[in-house]
């Protein structure tokens, strides 16, 4: 079976059929891990987010929730991250980073870096809505030196 990226929406998205699906492999004794890999890496970021919305709308529970209770490890993760929408991730990682003891700084210079100018706005947006905290005053309390100058710079 070919690999295909999933930048591209999935031609024979049903969205209904994708949720049952999901929900018959979290139910019952074990979990299908395969059916929701099947699913859920065939599908675009924002064909995920439909899927989100319709299990909520349709079960009246939390697919990221759902997904919580019954997958773990890197797995988990990988999943939960792939519900995400990519900027909403990314700030996520950002804080990450930034949370507790020590900065992960090389997190920092891969997703700053790596940004245009429109991402670096959105993240600075999106970095507040989703923490209530301010992505400019956390980078520049939580770095120091060049690095702190290069990210403070990039923020602008």
């Amino acid at each position: 079976m070919p690999v295909k990226p999933t930048l591209f929406p999935y031609e024979d998205f049903d969205v209904m059929a994708d949720i049952k699906a999901i929900r018959k492999a979290c139910k019952g004794f074990g979990t299908d891990e395969q059916a929701i890999i099947d699913i859920l890496a065939n599908r675009s970021a924002e064909q995920r987010q439909e899927i989100k919305q319709a299990y909520f709308d349709k079960y009246d529970d939390e697919l990221v929730e759902v997904l919580k209770s019954e997958l773990a490890g890197n797995f988990e993760n990988a999943i939960l991250a792939m519900l995400d929408l990519p900027v909403v991730y990314a700030v996520k990682e950002l804080r990450k980073a930034m949370k507790g003891a020590g900065t992960d700084e090389n997190v920092l210079v891969e997703i700053l870096c790596t940004a245009t100018n429109a991402d670096v706005a959105l993240f600075k947006e999106c970095y507040f809505q989703v923490h209530e905290r301010d992505l400019e005053a956390d980078i520049e309390g939580d770095t120091s030196g060049d690095v702190r100058n290069l990210l403070m710079a990039l923020l602008q």
